[in-house]
């Protein structure tokens, strides 16, 4: 017996229902293999449709479930790309945070520090040198005051672009802090590919800078250290290079020095001094000179100047010209002038009540006094607490002092003078003379420099200077006095030429 055939039907029950069954019919053979007849079966497919539907519906979930967990895994997937690219682009912000300027996209400090102490390394191995280069915008912060902060940076973004233009592929240029930039010069600098880097970077500032429509003049000064004669490591070499930038600053600005074994002595020289003298102040080591103003037709003293000298327990009495330019610089010049007027003022003030004259006693007053703070309330308060009558204190001021800013210098010097006080201005003719500031200010005296009074029977020009101050003095109702005077030939001269009150070794040395 063979199967014929096999197929699946469904049979509807008497109540309707389906039912699958599976339909066999085999053929039935005689022994001449010829049909008798069929045997027909009807299997119940039921329990098996149930399970082939309970199998489908088991693998569309999985591959529903399949489909929905490779999608959160596609999800996961692109998160991650994204928090990975997320990551590299923080990275890359974090970077440029701690490695680049934001301002004008340089290299900053660090990142040229690294770099500078990589190529040290790099230079060591092969024997090669190197410069740096420190360059400093010359009066930056006053751009940064009439113009406003934003103009100040949208200049320095000006800077940035004009210097990386200035120099070649090989070298780098960094802003380290405000106006400052620091730049690497390679492949073995010499002296004359430095004299020619840097006379160029001073040359990109000839042009004017546009801002804001309106043209910037600008210049910068430039200090220059070479590896490994100046520095073995990067530190040193910044700092050689940035003592370098401020002797260029000292000499005039807009211009490159480079720097020298001196240069580095000195600023360790000036550094300790710098150090003692602040001590100086804490301690008062300064002590005070009078030195008399002297009628040359009576022989009669009629006036004092004060000189300060530094009791320097190692060197003994320092002149005023080694620390008061260093007080200037640091700012300690205003207590060291606050200390010469009171010690002035109360000083005279004894004299008198013993019996002295009532004659003037004069003090040097720096810029810092005159604009930084408020010194007619300081002098006031002096004169208050020592009882000193302010017709008899002098107050002198330099021509230097008057170039700084003489609005603001010509209010408080008017001040002043209605309290009663004299002013005269001191080294008259060495600076920047200025015949109007003889009109414009209250100026009671000129005192004529010993620079020209040592010119006396020398030099007629010295002597013919000389005339025509006191007569331009004269005629302006202002007196003038002599300083420097230390021969009798220079003393009749001066008497013979109507400056009766002078000022020297001849007559009197400070006591």
């Amino acid at each position: 017996m063979e199967s014929n055939d096999r197929k699946e039907l469904n049979l509807i029950k008497r109540c309707g229902d389906i039912l699958p069954v599976l339909l066999t019919i085999s053929s039935l053979y005689d022994e001449w293999n010829e049909v008798y007849g069929n045997v027909i079966i009807f299997q119940d497919l039921t329990e098996i449709k149930i399970i082939q539907a309970e199998l489908i519906n088991s693998h569309e979930e999985l591959e529903r479930k399949v489909m929905e967990r490779t999608k959160e895994l596609n999800y996961a997937n692109e998160e991650l790309r994204n928090e990975i690219h997320s990551r590299i682009e923080m990275e890359q912000e974090i970077r440029k945070l701690a490695y680049y300027d934001q301002l004008t996209g340089l290299p900053n400090k660090k990142m040229f520090m690294n770099y500078l102490s990589k190529k040290i390394h790099e230079n060591q191995r092969n024997e090669l040198s190197l410069a740096i280069m420190y360059l400093d915008l010359d009066s930056f912060k006053m751009i940064n005051d009439t113009m406003g902060y934003s103009k100040g940076e949208e200049l320095l973004t000006q800077v940035s672009e004009r210097l990386l233009k200035s120099l070649r592929i090989s070298d780098t240029v960094s802003r380290v802090a405000g106006d400052e930039f620091l730049i690497l010069i390679q492949n073995n600098p010499n002296e004359k590919t430095i004299d020619v880097v840097a006379s160029k970077l001073i040359k990109a500032f000839c042009k004017p800078f546009i801002v804001s429509d309106k043209e910037v003049h600008i210049t910068a000064s430039i200090g220059v250290s070479t590896y490994p004669v100046d520095g073995e490591d990067a530190d040193t070499l910044v700092k050689n290079a940035d003592i370098a930038m401020y002797r260029a600053k000292e000499r005039g600005k807009n211009k490159y020095e480079i720097c020298t074994p001196f240069m580095r002595t000195s600023l360790v020289e000036t550094m300790k001094f710098t150090n003692q003298l602040y001590r100086a102040v804490g301690q008062k080591e300064f002590i005070l000179h009078y030195q008399p103003q002297v009628d040359i037709r009576t022989g009669e003293i009629v006036g004092f100047e004060a000189l300060i000298r530094w009791n320097h327990p190692e060197l003994g009495e320092v002149p005023p010209g080694k620390f008061i330019p260093i007080g200037e610089k640091t700012g300690l010049i205003i207590p060291i002038s606050e200390w010469v007027l009171e010690t002035a003022c109360k000083q005279n003030k004894v004299w008198q009540e013993q019996g002295a004259a009532h004659i003037p006693i004069a003090v040097n007053l720096s810029a810092k006094q005159l604009i930084d703070y408020d010194l007619v309330e300081v002098v006031s308060g002096i004169l208050n607490k020592t009882g000193l009558d302010p017709r008899y204190l002098e107050m002198e001021i330099t021509e230097n002092t008057l170039m700084e800013d003489v609005d603001v210098i010509s209010d408080t010097l008017n001040k002043l003078s209605k309290m009663g006080i004299r002013i005269s201005i001191d080294d008259f003719g060495t600076k920047y003379s200025s015949l109007s500031y003889l009109k414009q200010l209250p100026i009671n005296r000129v005192k004529i420099d010993m620079s020209f009074v040592q010119g006396i029977t020398v030099n007629h020009k010295d002597e013919a200077i000389i005339k025509a101050i006191i007569d331009l003095a004269r005629n302006l109702d202002i007196d003038v006095l002599a300083e420097g005077v230390e021969t009798l030939p220079q003393m009749e001269f001066l008497k013979k030429a109507n400056c009766h009150v002078i000022q020297g070794f001849y007559l009197y040395r400070p006591m």
